[in-house]
C-alpha cells in the first residue's frame, strides 16, 4: 500500500480548504484583531491564520503535487516493460 497517492494529496488540500471555510462560516476572521492589538479570541484568530496560511500556502502545493504525481505515475505505467533478464 502507498503512503502517498493522489487520492491522499488532493483530499489533504481539501481538507485544508474545508477547515479554512468552517472557521470562515463561524466567524473567526474577526477573531484575527489580535494581530493589532484589539482585544479578541487569541485561541480563534491564531487558528484562523494557521489555516488561512495553510490554505493559501499548502493546499495549492497539495493540489498540484498531486497532479504531477498523477501524470508521472500514468507514463510509468504507459512506458513500456523491459523483458525480464535471464
Amino acid at each position: 500500500m502507498k503512503l502517498v497517492t493522489p487520492l491522499r494529496l488532493f483530499s489533504a488540500a481539501l481538507i485544508v480548504a474545508g477547515a479554512l471555510a468552517g472557521a470562515h462560516a463561524l466567524g473567526w476572521r474577526d477573531e484575527t484583531r489580535f494581530l493589532s492589538g484589539t482585544p479578541a479570541s487569541l485561541e480563534r484568530g491564531a487558528l484562523y491564520a494557521l489555516l488561512w496560511f495553510g490554505a493559501v500556502l499548502g493546499a495549492p502545493v497539495l493540489a498540484l503535487a498531486a497532479a504531477l504525481l498523477a501524470v508521472f505515475e500514468r507514463l510509468a505505467g504507459a512506458a513500456p516493460k523491459e523483458a525480464p533478464r535471464a
